[in-house]
Protein backbone atom coordinates (compact mmCIF):
# COMPACT_ATOMS: atom_id res chain seq x y z
CA UNK A 1 0.00 0.00 0.00
CA UNK A 2 2.73 2.07 1.30
CA UNK A 3 4.79 1.82 -2.55
CA UNK A 4 1.18 2.69 -4.44
CA UNK A 5 0.80 5.79 -2.19
CA UNK A 6 4.27 6.41 -3.20
CA UNK A 7 3.17 6.31 -7.13
CA UNK A 8 0.20 7.53 -7.09
CA UNK A 9 1.91 11.37 -5.05
CA UNK A 10 4.36 10.97 -7.42
CA UNK A 11 2.20 10.73 -10.20
CA UNK A 12 0.48 13.65 -8.97
CA UNK A 13 3.35 15.91 -8.64
CA UNK A 14 4.62 15.24 -12.06
CA UNK A 15 0.88 15.97 -13.45
CA UNK A 16 1.33 19.28 -11.31
CA UNK A 17 4.90 20.53 -12.31
CA UNK A 18 4.06 19.66 -16.29
CA UNK A 19 0.69 21.47 -16.96
CA UNK A 20 0.65 24.19 -13.49
CA UNK A 21 4.82 25.21 -13.57
CA UNK A 22 6.95 25.50 -11.33
CA UNK A 23 4.73 28.10 -9.02
CA UNK A 24 2.59 25.01 -8.46
CA UNK A 25 4.86 22.53 -7.18
CA UNK A 26 8.05 22.58 -5.29
CA UNK A 27 10.15 19.41 -5.79
CA UNK A 28 12.66 20.71 -3.57
CA UNK A 29 10.48 20.48 -0.51
CA UNK A 30 8.54 18.40 -2.20
CA UNK A 31 4.92 20.08 -2.02
CA UNK A 32 2.43 20.63 -4.24
CA UNK A 33 -0.58 23.47 -4.35
CA UNK A 34 -3.17 20.47 -4.44
CA UNK A 35 -6.16 23.32 -4.46
CA UNK A 36 -4.16 24.20 -7.85
CA UNK A 37 -3.79 20.78 -9.07
CA UNK A 38 -7.58 20.09 -8.40
CA UNK A 39 -8.54 23.19 -9.49
CA UNK A 40 -7.21 22.89 -13.22
CA UNK A 41 -8.67 19.45 -13.08
CA UNK A 42 -11.98 20.18 -12.35
CA UNK A 43 -12.14 23.40 -14.69
CA UNK A 44 -11.02 21.49 -18.07
CA UNK A 45 -9.68 18.25 -18.11
CA UNK A 46 -12.31 16.48 -15.15
CA UNK A 47 -15.16 18.68 -16.96
CA UNK A 48 -14.35 18.62 -20.43
CA UNK A 49 -11.99 15.61 -20.52
CA UNK A 50 -10.82 16.31 -24.17
CA UNK A 51 -7.30 16.78 -24.09
CA UNK A 52 -7.46 17.04 -28.30
CA UNK A 53 -5.40 18.88 -30.49
CA UNK A 54 -7.76 20.77 -33.14
CA UNK A 55 -7.11 18.38 -36.23
CA UNK A 56 -8.20 15.58 -34.20
CA UNK A 57 -11.28 16.95 -32.18
CA UNK A 58 -14.83 16.92 -33.98
CA UNK A 59 -17.53 18.11 -32.31
CA UNK A 60 -21.29 18.57 -32.93
CA UNK A 61 -21.18 22.07 -34.21
CA UNK A 62 -18.42 21.47 -37.21
CA UNK A 63 -19.88 22.97 -40.50
CA UNK A 64 -17.00 22.28 -42.18
CA UNK A 65 -13.42 20.83 -42.68
CA UNK A 66 -11.58 22.77 -45.21
CA UNK A 67 -8.94 20.74 -47.00
CA UNK A 68 -6.12 22.21 -49.73
CA UNK A 69 -7.90 21.84 -52.72
CA UNK A 70 -5.79 20.53 -55.55
CA UNK A 71 -4.66 23.39 -58.50
CA UNK A 72 -6.49 23.21 -61.35
CA UNK A 73 -5.18 23.84 -65.08
CA UNK A 74 -8.08 26.17 -66.72
CA UNK A 75 -6.09 26.18 -69.74
CA UNK A 76 -3.82 28.40 -71.68
CA UNK A 77 -2.69 32.34 -72.58
CA UNK A 78 0.26 33.01 -74.40
CA UNK A 79 1.24 29.62 -74.18
CA UNK A 80 1.51 30.08 -70.20
CA UNK A 81 -0.91 27.91 -67.93
CA UNK A 82 -3.91 29.72 -66.35
CA UNK A 83 -4.20 27.51 -62.98
CA UNK A 84 -7.20 28.24 -60.75
CA UNK A 85 -6.07 27.87 -56.57
CA UNK A 86 -9.61 27.93 -54.77
CA UNK A 87 -9.48 28.44 -51.00
CA UNK A 88 -12.44 27.73 -49.79
CA UNK A 89 -15.80 26.82 -51.29
CA UNK A 90 -19.74 27.43 -49.52
CA UNK A 91 -22.82 26.57 -49.84
CA UNK A 92 -24.77 29.35 -50.21
CA UNK A 93 -29.04 29.10 -49.98
CA UNK A 94 -31.51 32.40 -49.88
CA UNK A 95 -31.88 35.49 -50.60
CA UNK A 96 -28.46 36.21 -52.18
CA UNK A 97 -29.37 33.21 -54.32
CA UNK A 98 -28.36 29.57 -54.62
CA UNK A 99 -24.89 29.24 -55.91
CA UNK A 100 -21.94 27.65 -54.27
CA UNK A 101 -19.08 30.24 -53.96
CA UNK A 102 -15.82 29.74 -54.73
CA UNK A 103 -13.15 31.66 -53.15
CA UNK A 104 -9.64 32.12 -54.99
CA UNK A 105 -6.26 34.17 -53.52
CA UNK A 106 -5.98 37.80 -55.78
CA UNK A 107 -2.04 37.31 -55.53
CA UNK A 108 -2.00 34.46 -57.28
CA UNK A 109 -2.20 35.72 -60.83
CA UNK A 110 -3.12 39.20 -59.90
CA UNK A 111 -6.73 37.95 -60.66
CA UNK A 112 -5.79 37.46 -64.05
CA UNK A 113 -8.09 34.04 -63.78
CA UNK A 114 -10.83 36.66 -63.32
CA UNK A 115 -10.32 39.10 -65.96
CA UNK A 116 -10.26 35.98 -68.39
CA UNK A 117 -13.59 34.85 -66.99
CA UNK A 118 -15.47 38.17 -67.53
CA UNK A 119 -13.81 39.11 -71.04
CA UNK A 120 -14.71 35.36 -72.49
CA UNK A 121 -10.73 34.76 -73.13
CA UNK A 122 -11.61 30.92 -71.50
CA UNK A 123 -15.00 29.73 -70.21
CA UNK A 124 -15.69 27.85 -67.68
CA UNK A 125 -18.58 26.32 -66.76
CA UNK A 126 -19.98 24.10 -63.18
CA UNK A 127 -22.19 21.47 -62.87
CA UNK A 128 -23.49 18.64 -60.21
CA UNK A 129 -22.94 14.87 -60.28
CA UNK A 130 -23.13 13.27 -64.00
CA UNK A 131 -22.97 16.39 -65.38
CA UNK A 132 -26.51 17.85 -64.01
CA UNK A 133 -27.71 21.71 -64.08
CA UNK A 134 -24.55 22.70 -66.27
CA UNK A 135 -24.33 26.54 -66.13
CA UNK A 136 -22.07 28.91 -67.08
CA UNK A 137 -19.71 30.18 -63.93
CA UNK A 138 -20.06 33.82 -62.94
CA UNK A 139 -17.40 35.77 -61.44
CA UNK A 140 -17.09 38.80 -58.83
CA UNK A 141 -14.34 41.09 -57.38
CA UNK A 142 -13.34 43.78 -59.29
CA UNK A 143 -16.27 46.01 -59.66
CA UNK A 144 -14.69 48.63 -57.50
CA UNK A 145 -11.36 50.61 -57.22
CA UNK A 146 -11.20 49.91 -53.65
CA UNK A 147 -7.61 49.52 -52.35
CA UNK A 148 -6.05 46.22 -51.63
CA UNK A 149 -8.28 43.22 -52.92
CA UNK A 150 -7.18 39.83 -51.51
CA UNK A 151 -9.59 37.68 -52.88
CA UNK A 152 -12.31 37.12 -56.04
CA UNK A 153 -15.12 34.69 -56.22
CA UNK A 154 -16.47 32.46 -58.73
CA UNK A 155 -20.08 31.49 -58.37
CA UNK A 156 -21.71 28.01 -59.75
CA UNK A 157 -25.53 28.42 -59.18
CA UNK A 158 -27.01 25.33 -58.23
CA UNK A 159 -30.73 24.09 -57.27
CA UNK A 160 -32.00 25.44 -54.53
CA UNK A 161 -33.73 21.69 -54.30
CA UNK A 162 -30.40 20.66 -52.90
CA UNK A 163 -29.80 23.06 -50.18
CA UNK A 164 -30.30 20.16 -47.33
CA UNK A 165 -27.15 18.19 -48.35
CA UNK A 166 -24.50 18.88 -46.47
CA UNK A 167 -21.63 18.35 -49.63
CA UNK A 168 -21.66 19.33 -52.55
CA UNK A 169 -19.28 17.90 -55.71
CA UNK A 170 -18.60 21.13 -58.12
CA UNK A 171 -17.20 19.67 -61.39
CA UNK A 172 -15.54 22.25 -63.58
CA UNK A 173 -14.89 22.35 -66.96
CA UNK A 174 -14.11 24.60 -69.70
CA UNK A 175 -16.13 25.80 -73.21
CA UNK A 176 -15.38 22.82 -75.13
CA UNK A 177 -16.91 20.30 -72.27
CA UNK A 178 -13.32 19.30 -71.00
CA UNK A 179 -13.61 17.86 -67.42
CA UNK A 180 -10.94 20.09 -65.32
CA UNK A 181 -11.24 18.98 -61.39
CA UNK A 182 -13.59 18.65 -58.87
CA UNK A 183 -14.00 21.06 -55.88
CA UNK A 184 -16.09 20.01 -52.77
CA UNK A 185 -17.96 21.91 -50.42
CA UNK A 186 -19.42 21.82 -47.38
CA UNK A 187 -22.18 22.75 -44.58
CA UNK A 188 -23.92 21.07 -42.11
CA UNK A 189 -27.71 21.36 -42.21
CA UNK A 190 -29.61 23.26 -39.11
CA UNK A 191 -26.52 24.63 -37.16
CA UNK A 192 -26.70 28.36 -38.81
CA UNK A 193 -29.91 29.55 -37.88
CA UNK A 194 -31.31 33.36 -38.65
CA UNK A 195 -28.84 35.83 -36.65
CA UNK A 196 -29.12 39.51 -36.13
CA UNK A 197 -25.14 40.38 -35.51
CA UNK A 198 -23.03 37.35 -35.59
CA UNK A 199 -19.17 37.33 -35.86
CA UNK A 200 -16.53 35.15 -37.05
CA UNK A 201 -13.10 34.43 -35.03
CA UNK A 202 -9.84 33.69 -36.70
CA UNK A 203 -7.46 31.08 -35.51
CA UNK A 204 -6.02 31.83 -31.85
CA UNK A 205 -2.89 30.20 -30.85
CA UNK A 206 -0.98 31.06 -27.06
CA UNK A 207 1.42 33.67 -26.99
CA UNK A 208 2.19 36.80 -25.07
CA UNK A 209 -1.89 36.76 -24.38
CA UNK A 210 -4.03 35.20 -27.07
CA UNK A 211 -5.17 32.35 -24.53
CA UNK A 212 -6.35 34.69 -22.19
CA UNK A 213 -8.03 37.34 -23.92
CA UNK A 214 -9.79 34.20 -25.94
CA UNK A 215 -12.41 33.32 -24.02
CA UNK A 216 -12.61 37.03 -22.41
CA UNK A 217 -13.31 38.35 -26.13
CA UNK A 218 -15.89 35.58 -26.67
CA UNK A 219 -17.78 35.92 -23.37
CA UNK A 220 -17.95 40.02 -23.77
CA UNK A 221 -19.38 39.45 -27.29
CA UNK A 222 -22.13 37.32 -25.95
CA UNK A 223 -23.25 39.55 -23.44
CA UNK A 224 -23.59 42.19 -25.10
CA UNK A 225 -25.66 41.40 -28.41
CA UNK A 226 -23.51 39.60 -30.59
CA UNK A 227 -26.42 36.17 -31.33
CA UNK A 228 -23.85 33.65 -32.38
CA UNK A 229 -19.68 33.32 -33.21
CA UNK A 230 -18.11 31.47 -35.57
CA UNK A 231 -14.30 30.77 -34.98
CA UNK A 232 -12.02 28.64 -37.09
CA UNK A 233 -9.26 26.65 -35.44
CA UNK A 234 -5.88 24.90 -37.51
CA UNK A 235 -3.35 22.48 -36.91
CA UNK A 236 -1.58 24.02 -34.19
CA UNK A 237 -0.48 21.56 -31.38
CA UNK A 238 -2.04 22.76 -29.07
CA UNK A 239 -4.33 21.07 -26.40
CA UNK A 240 -5.75 23.52 -23.97
CA UNK A 241 -7.48 25.69 -26.86
CA UNK A 242 -10.09 22.63 -27.45
CA UNK A 243 -10.75 23.10 -23.48
CA UNK A 244 -11.63 26.58 -23.86
CA UNK A 245 -14.02 26.29 -26.77
CA UNK A 246 -15.66 23.42 -25.37
CA UNK A 247 -18.36 24.97 -23.19
CA UNK A 248 -19.10 27.75 -25.50
CA UNK A 249 -19.54 24.45 -28.47
CA UNK A 250 -21.71 22.62 -26.03
CA UNK A 251 -24.01 25.82 -25.09
CA UNK A 252 -24.45 26.13 -29.00
CA UNK A 253 -23.31 29.55 -29.13
CA UNK A 254 -20.60 29.00 -31.70
CA UNK A 255 -20.01 27.11 -34.49
CA UNK A 256 -16.84 25.84 -36.08
CA UNK A 257 -14.58 25.62 -39.47
CA UNK A 258 -11.39 23.60 -39.13
CA UNK A 259 -8.84 24.46 -41.75
CA UNK A 260 -6.88 21.42 -42.04
CA UNK A 261 -4.40 22.94 -44.01
CA UNK A 262 -0.81 24.41 -44.06
CA UNK A 263 -0.61 28.42 -44.68
CA UNK A 264 2.28 30.37 -45.62
CA UNK A 265 2.31 33.18 -42.94
CA UNK A 266 -0.28 34.18 -40.47
CA UNK A 267 -1.94 37.33 -42.62
CA UNK A 268 -2.78 35.06 -44.73
CA UNK A 269 -5.11 32.99 -42.12
CA UNK A 270 -7.21 36.23 -41.58
CA UNK A 271 -7.58 36.45 -45.29
CA UNK A 272 -9.23 33.15 -45.20
CA UNK A 273 -11.31 33.72 -42.64
CA UNK A 274 -13.27 36.58 -43.57
CA UNK A 275 -13.82 35.20 -47.03
CA UNK A 276 -15.25 32.28 -45.62
CA UNK A 277 -16.91 33.93 -43.12
CA UNK A 278 -18.89 36.30 -45.23
CA UNK A 279 -20.35 33.65 -47.72
CA UNK A 280 -21.43 31.33 -44.46
CA UNK A 281 -22.93 34.24 -43.13
CA UNK A 282 -24.85 35.38 -46.39
CA UNK A 283 -28.25 34.39 -45.74
CA UNK A 284 -28.16 34.04 -41.78
CA UNK A 285 -27.20 37.65 -40.63
CA UNK A 286 -28.25 41.35 -40.72
CA UNK A 287 -24.86 42.72 -39.65
CA UNK A 288 -21.61 40.94 -39.17
CA UNK A 289 -18.26 41.33 -37.66
CA UNK A 290 -15.89 39.41 -40.45
CA UNK A 291 -12.19 40.63 -39.13
CA UNK A 292 -12.97 41.56 -34.90
CA UNK A 293 -9.97 40.48 -33.39
CA UNK A 294 -9.42 39.39 -29.61
CA UNK A 295 -8.04 41.83 -28.12
CA UNK A 296 -10.68 44.59 -29.85
CA UNK A 297 -13.46 45.63 -27.69
CA UNK A 298 -15.98 48.11 -29.50
CA UNK A 299 -17.13 50.96 -27.51
CA UNK A 300 -20.47 53.04 -27.99
CA UNK A 301 -19.60 56.93 -27.24
CA UNK A 302 -22.75 58.36 -28.20
CA UNK A 303 -25.66 57.42 -26.16
CA UNK A 304 -28.04 59.92 -28.27
CA UNK A 305 -28.22 57.09 -30.47
CA UNK A 306 -30.66 55.18 -28.86
CA UNK A 307 -33.89 56.20 -27.80
CA UNK A 308 -33.18 57.74 -23.82
CA UNK A 309 -29.76 58.66 -24.90
CA UNK A 310 -28.39 55.73 -22.85
CA UNK A 311 -25.91 52.65 -24.25
CA UNK A 312 -28.36 49.77 -23.83
CA UNK A 313 -26.53 46.19 -22.77
CA UNK A 314 -26.83 44.98 -26.26
CA UNK A 315 -25.53 47.19 -28.00
CA UNK A 316 -23.20 44.87 -30.32
CA UNK A 317 -26.25 44.27 -31.95
CA UNK A 318 -28.63 47.06 -31.90
CA UNK A 319 -25.87 50.06 -32.31
CA UNK A 320 -25.82 49.46 -36.37
CA UNK A 321 -29.44 49.87 -37.02
CA UNK A 322 -29.87 52.72 -34.70
CA UNK A 323 -26.73 54.45 -36.59
CA UNK A 324 -28.54 54.35 -40.02
CA UNK A 325 -31.57 55.26 -38.40
CA UNK A 326 -29.69 58.31 -36.90
CA UNK A 327 -28.45 59.05 -40.64
CA UNK A 328 -31.84 58.74 -42.09
CA UNK A 329 -31.19 55.59 -44.32
CA UNK A 330 -32.46 52.28 -44.86
CA UNK A 331 -30.05 49.03 -43.81
CA UNK A 332 -30.68 47.84 -46.87
CA UNK A 333 -28.65 50.61 -48.83
CA UNK A 334 -25.78 50.67 -45.95
CA UNK A 335 -23.16 47.73 -46.76
CA UNK A 336 -20.90 48.08 -44.36
CA UNK A 337 -19.67 51.01 -41.04
CA UNK A 338 -16.33 51.59 -40.61
CA UNK A 339 -14.92 52.60 -37.01
CA UNK A 340 -11.18 53.28 -35.86
CA UNK A 341 -9.15 52.15 -32.42
CA UNK A 342 -8.11 53.23 -29.58
CA UNK A 343 -4.98 51.18 -28.49
CA UNK A 344 -4.16 50.67 -24.86
CA UNK A 345 -1.97 48.93 -22.50
CA UNK A 346 -2.50 44.78 -21.73
CA UNK A 347 -3.83 44.31 -18.15
CA UNK A 348 -1.77 42.19 -16.00
CA UNK A 349 -1.86 38.81 -15.58
CA UNK A 350 -5.18 37.89 -14.02
CA UNK A 351 -6.98 40.69 -14.70
CA UNK A 352 -9.81 41.21 -17.06
CA UNK A 353 -8.52 43.21 -20.38
CA UNK A 354 -10.81 46.07 -19.82
CA UNK A 355 -8.99 46.72 -16.31
CA UNK A 356 -6.20 48.47 -18.19
CA UNK A 357 -6.99 52.04 -18.27
CA UNK A 358 -4.12 53.47 -19.80
CA UNK A 359 -4.10 54.54 -23.74
CA UNK A 360 -2.59 56.45 -26.53
CA UNK A 361 -4.21 59.82 -26.43
CA UNK A 362 -5.33 60.11 -30.07
CA UNK A 363 -7.34 57.05 -31.97
CA UNK A 364 -4.35 55.13 -33.48
CA UNK A 365 -3.62 55.94 -37.18
CA UNK A 366 -4.11 52.54 -38.26
CA UNK A 367 -6.66 50.83 -40.61
CA UNK A 368 -10.09 50.64 -39.52
CA UNK A 369 -11.84 47.80 -38.54
CA UNK A 370 -16.09 47.20 -39.48
CA UNK A 371 -19.55 45.54 -39.60
CA UNK A 372 -20.77 44.45 -42.86
CA UNK A 373 -24.03 43.88 -44.37
CA UNK A 374 -23.66 40.82 -45.60
CA UNK A 375 -26.14 40.25 -48.31
CA UNK A 376 -24.80 43.93 -50.03
CA UNK A 377 -21.21 42.78 -49.99
CA UNK A 378 -18.88 40.36 -52.10
CA UNK A 379 -15.73 40.69 -51.08
CA UNK A 380 -13.70 41.46 -48.19
CA UNK A 381 -10.44 42.75 -46.98
CA UNK A 382 -9.48 42.50 -43.33
CA UNK A 383 -10.22 46.37 -43.07
CA UNK A 384 -12.89 47.44 -45.26
CA UNK A 385 -15.40 45.98 -48.14
CA UNK A 386 -13.73 45.22 -51.64
CA UNK A 387 -16.45 44.29 -53.41
CA UNK A 388 -20.04 45.78 -52.83
CA UNK A 389 -23.50 46.16 -54.47
CA UNK A 390 -24.30 49.43 -56.66
CA UNK A 391 -25.64 52.13 -54.99
CA UNK A 392 -24.89 51.36 -51.35
CA UNK A 393 -22.39 53.26 -49.44
CA UNK A 394 -20.21 52.50 -46.24
CA UNK A 395 -20.38 54.78 -43.25
CA UNK A 396 -17.31 56.13 -40.96
CA UNK A 397 -17.42 56.68 -37.42
CA UNK A 398 -15.25 58.70 -35.23
CA UNK A 399 -14.02 58.24 -31.94
CA UNK A 400 -16.90 60.48 -30.24
CA UNK A 401 -19.94 58.02 -31.44
CA UNK A 402 -18.05 54.45 -31.48
CA UNK A 403 -14.64 53.61 -30.97
CA UNK A 404 -12.74 49.56 -30.63
CA UNK A 405 -10.45 49.55 -27.48
CA UNK A 406 -7.58 47.47 -28.25
CA UNK A 407 -5.85 45.56 -25.80
CA UNK A 408 -1.86 44.80 -26.80
CA UNK A 409 2.01 44.87 -26.57
CA UNK A 410 4.62 46.04 -27.30
CA UNK A 411 3.25 50.01 -29.39
CA UNK A 412 2.76 49.36 -32.74
CA UNK A 413 5.81 50.82 -35.00
CA UNK A 414 3.77 54.50 -35.85
CA UNK A 415 3.54 54.49 -32.10
CA UNK A 416 7.71 54.13 -31.45
CA UNK A 417 8.76 56.29 -34.06
CA UNK A 418 6.46 59.23 -33.05
CA UNK A 419 7.17 58.71 -29.33
CA UNK A 420 3.71 58.21 -28.92
CA UNK A 421 2.84 56.49 -24.73
CA UNK A 422 -0.14 55.25 -23.72
CA UNK A 423 -0.01 57.91 -21.04
CA UNK A 424 -4.50 58.89 -21.51
CA UNK A 425 -6.42 57.39 -18.41
CA UNK A 426 -9.76 55.98 -19.96
CA UNK A 427 -12.00 54.41 -17.43
CA UNK A 428 -15.14 54.25 -20.09
CA UNK A 429 -15.57 50.33 -20.33
CA UNK A 430 -14.95 49.60 -16.31
CA UNK A 431 -18.66 49.99 -16.16
CA UNK A 432 -18.74 46.31 -17.65
CA UNK A 433 -16.05 44.65 -15.80
CA UNK A 434 -18.09 43.11 -12.63
CA UNK A 435 -20.56 41.60 -15.49
CA UNK A 436 -17.61 39.76 -17.52
CA UNK A 437 -15.59 38.34 -14.61
CA UNK A 438 -19.75 36.90 -12.94
CA UNK A 439 -19.92 35.39 -16.43
CA UNK A 440 -16.41 34.42 -16.73
CA UNK A 441 -16.90 32.65 -13.62
CA UNK A 442 -20.19 30.96 -14.29
CA UNK A 443 -18.68 29.26 -17.77
CA UNK A 444 -15.46 27.64 -16.83
CA UNK A 445 -16.76 27.09 -12.97
CA UNK A 446 -13.24 28.90 -11.72
CA UNK A 447 -12.92 32.32 -10.20
CA UNK A 448 -11.77 34.63 -13.32
CA UNK A 449 -8.48 36.01 -11.44
CA UNK A 450 -7.36 32.13 -11.52
CA UNK A 451 -8.46 31.51 -14.66
CA UNK A 452 -6.65 34.40 -16.60
CA UNK A 453 -3.31 33.92 -14.34
CA UNK A 454 -3.12 30.28 -15.63
CA UNK A 455 -4.00 31.21 -18.94
CA UNK A 456 -1.54 33.96 -19.05
CA UNK A 457 1.67 31.36 -18.22
CA UNK A 458 1.11 28.97 -20.98
CA UNK A 459 4.16 29.24 -23.42
CA UNK A 460 4.12 29.92 -26.13
CA UNK A 461 3.87 27.05 -29.11
CA UNK A 462 7.25 27.45 -31.34
CA UNK A 463 5.93 27.07 -35.28
CA UNK A 464 8.04 24.65 -35.51
CA UNK A 465 5.55 22.12 -34.13
CA UNK A 466 2.81 23.04 -35.98
CA UNK A 467 1.69 23.03 -39.52
CA UNK A 468 0.75 26.38 -40.00
CA UNK A 469 3.12 28.58 -40.65
CA UNK A 470 6.46 27.95 -42.07
CA UNK A 471 8.91 29.09 -38.58
CA UNK A 472 10.77 32.10 -40.84
CA UNK A 473 7.60 33.80 -41.57
CA UNK A 474 6.81 34.05 -37.57
CA UNK A 475 8.09 37.50 -36.60
CA UNK A 476 7.89 39.46 -40.18
CA UNK A 477 3.83 38.94 -40.16
CA UNK A 478 3.09 39.73 -36.35
CA UNK A 479 2.89 43.67 -37.11
CA UNK A 480 2.95 44.64 -40.67
CA UNK A 481 -1.04 46.06 -40.70
CA UNK A 482 0.83 50.01 -41.60
CA UNK A 483 3.20 48.00 -44.34
CA UNK A 484 1.08 50.49 -46.65
CA UNK A 485 3.22 50.59 -49.62
CA UNK A 486 1.56 53.48 -51.46
CA UNK A 487 1.25 57.16 -49.98
CA UNK A 488 -2.67 57.43 -51.05
CA UNK A 489 -3.28 54.98 -48.57
CA UNK A 490 -1.69 56.03 -46.14
CA UNK A 491 -3.10 59.37 -45.91
CA UNK A 492 -6.18 57.71 -46.13
CA UNK A 493 -6.07 56.28 -43.10
CA UNK A 494 -4.17 59.10 -41.37
CA UNK A 495 -7.91 61.18 -42.29
CA UNK A 496 -10.03 58.22 -40.86
CA UNK A 497 -8.43 58.69 -37.75
CA UNK A 498 -9.68 62.09 -37.60
CA UNK A 499 -12.86 61.66 -38.37
CA UNK A 500 -16.03 62.80 -36.41
CA UNK A 501 -19.39 61.62 -35.87
CA UNK A 502 -20.62 59.81 -38.82
CA UNK A 503 -19.89 60.19 -42.44
CA UNK A 504 -20.07 59.09 -45.76
CA UNK A 505 -16.70 57.05 -46.88
CA UNK A 506 -15.46 54.97 -49.36
CA UNK A 507 -12.38 52.79 -48.72
CA UNK A 508 -9.50 54.11 -50.44
CA UNK A 509 -8.33 53.61 -53.71
CA UNK A 510 -6.36 51.28 -55.67
CA UNK A 511 -3.05 52.51 -56.20
CA UNK A 512 -0.03 50.89 -58.79
CA UNK A 513 1.61 49.09 -55.37
CA UNK A 514 -0.67 46.38 -53.73
CA UNK A 515 1.29 45.21 -50.35
CA UNK A 516 -1.24 43.81 -47.95
CA UNK A 517 -1.72 45.45 -45.09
Amino acid sequence: MARETILCYFCALTFCFLVRGRGACDAYNSTCDESAFLQHDSSFRGRHGTWALPRDWQTSRDIANISAFEPITWGKIEDTDVVLNFFTAVPVFGQDGNYIALLHNFNKGGGSQLRYLQTGELSLFCSGPGGSHRTKVRGLGNETNAAYKIYFVFLCDWPEEDKHLERFEVSLEDGQGKQLGVVVAEQKNGLLQQYHTAACLRDVWPGVSGLRQLPQWIEFQLLHGIDHILFYTVNIDSEILVDLYEPYIKSGVVTRVHLHQEREGAGSIQDIVVGDCLYRFKNHANWLLPSVDIDEYIHVKDGNLFGGGEVPDDYLGSSWDAIVKKQGLQPNTVRSISFGRYRFQLAQPGQVELSSVLREPQPAELCPKYVVNPILCDCLHVHWCTSWKTGTENLGLGADTLIAHEFRNPPHSYAIEKHIEANATDTSMQQYIPGLSRSLAARFQEETTHLLSRLSSVERIPLKTSTLIHPERLESDTDKELQVADPTTAAWIRSFSKVKGIVNTDPPAEHALHSAI
